[in-house]
């Protein structure tokens, strides 16, 4: 009897542990990325900001998680120290920060995301010398 109960008592906290991390989300990912007039997950995306279509692109693509993906932005305009920070909106995952290079018009930056469980709705931040310049862009991350 002595050696059940702690087998049980493992089984009880695995149960709950593994309960905890597949519970079903109360957000769904894919239906709040439903409004996206783009699925950069597949193509690359343009983004109306101001007089101009900046485009976006993700590489390579399909997006894939943990795997170092190249963000590229063309016809942004002039800013000193781009730097972008996603987060995601579904769940919160912490925030990825990286910085752009630039070369000739376009801008670069290196990030690899990160997924717990199911599709992932991210958002890009673009902030130019620490501040936000106005330029906001959502992403769905199928997992």
């Amino acid at each position: 009897m002595k050696k059940i109960i702690p087998v049980l008592v493992f089984l009880l906290i695995a149960g709950e542990f593994f309960w905890f991390i597949n519970k079903p989300s109360k957000f769904n990912a894919k239906e709040l990325g439903a409004h996206l007039s783009c699925h950069i997950n597949i193509e690359d995306c343009s983004v109306k900001f101001g007089q101009k279509d900046v485009e976006i692109s993700l590489n390579p693509k399909p997006l894939k998680v943990m795997i170092p993906t190249t963000l590229r932005l063309k016809n942004l305009g002039e800013y000193e120290n781009l730097s972008v920070i996603l987060k995601g909106v579904n769940m919160n995952m912490g925030k990825i920060e990286s910085r752009f290079v630039k070369n000739g018009g376009i801008y670069e930056a290196n990030v690899i995301f990160s997924a717990c469980v199911g599709d992932m709705l991210y958002e890009g931040v673009l902030y130019s010398n620490g501040k936000p310049i106005g330029f906001k862009f959502e992403f769905l991350l199928e997992k």
